[in-house]
């Protein structure tokens, strides 16, 4: 299923079984061949997701490295300050709190968007 966002859509793979293994499987394939991978400017991880913990990804992420350097946004509904923690010491680059309202998380994807992908200044 997808949704409309402004003029990104988002997709719902929640009928694709997804397996930690197969992330890190992921990340290792983009890295070996990450000259024939684009890899994104900005990373939107949600902690909550339905079939591997956010953490675990983020965690992978910042174990490989080509792909460690990427700077990754939590975007998720959890408050928790463990969840907090957890990820700025995992090396996530930021946390935010995603509104509730559809309208309101479009908005907010959108000036993350803008942030990342104009103003921040990446490593080389």
């Amino acid at each position: 299923m997808a949704h409309e966002c402004g003029s990104g859509t988002f997709s719902s793979t929640r009928n694709r079984p997804v397996e930690l293994s197969n992330v890190r499987w992921r990340v290792k394939q983009t890295s070996r061949y990450r000259q024939d991978i684009e890899l994104p400017a900005v990373v939107m991880l949600d902690l909550k997701l339905p079939k591997v913990d956010g953490l675990q990804v983020l965690e992978v992420l910042q174990g490989d490295p080509h792909t460690q350097k990427l700077p990754i946004v939590i975007l998720t509904s959890s408050d928790e300050q463990t969840d907090k923690l957890k990820s700025y010491g995992l090396g996530a680059n930021s946390y935010v709190r995603k509104p509730i309202d559809f309208a309101d998380f479009c908005e907010a994807v959108a000036q993350l968007g803008i942030y990342w992908t104009m103003l921040n200044e990446p490593l080389e």
